[in-house]
């Protein structure tokens, strides 16, 4: 009969990533929360400015400049604002405290929601009702440009960041090129004089 082998059976080893780049991953992962955390940090900052900025709204402008604004906006003299001179007054009033005007839909939006008779125009009264929303627009539209901003100089950083790297990569590249080709024009040499002794041979026989 046959004898039954003693010993414990080997286990095989599970199969995963090399412990180098086990490392590297452990290493990157920090690196990415730490940037993901500034990222909302910088956002949630700029949306805090916003609504903070929007409830001194009224402070912003003073009542004699936002009445100029509106005379200057109601281009036909009726005393109401058509959506074009409506869009044309958001503009000016962010203009006038140095922001950039709220998107066209975020406009359109407020004149339909503040239009209560469905004239197709703001009363001057509809507008002042109107005012702190647009406000609020007009902080929000600000608040994307710095977060857009903030977006811009990472990516920038990142270009700098890699330049230099594929330079170098290039750099390397090529002298690794530069001595493959010096190591190779021996060996062409000793071939291309085998061959023209062969030749040579073949004539004379």
């Amino acid at each position: 009969p046959r004898q039954k082998m003693s010993g414990v059976p080997k286990k095989t080893a599970a199969v995963g990533p090399p412990p180098k780049a086990k490392a590297k991953q452990g290493l990157g992962q920090p690196k990415a929360k730490a940037k993901a955390k500034a990222n909302g940090q910088v956002i949630a900052k700029a949306k805090a400015k916003a609504k903070a900025q929007a409830k001194t709204s009224t402070t912003a402008l003073t009542r004699q400049k936002i009445n100029a604004l509106k005379q200057s906006a109601d281009q036909d003299g009726d005393q109401s604002l058509s959506e074009a001179e409506f869009k044309l007054l958001a503009s000016q009033i962010a203009s006038a405290q140095g922001k950039p005007a709220p998107r066209d839909e975020d406009l359109e939006e407020i004149f339909d929601d503040w239009d209560k008779d469905v004239s197709g125009k703001l009363s001057m009264q509809e507008f002042d009702l109107a005012y702190d929303t647009l406000q609020i627009k007009i902080q929000e539209a600000a608040a994307t440009k710095i977060q857009a901003a903030f977006k811009g100089r990472q990516v920038r950083a990142q270009l700098a960041g890699a330049l230099p790297k594929a330079k170098a990569n290039g750099a390397g590249a090529n002298a690794a090129g530069q001595v493959a080709q010096a190591k190779g024009q021996p060996k062409a040499k000793a071939e291309a004089g085998q061959f023209a002794k062969a030749k040579a041979k073949a004539k004379a026989n």
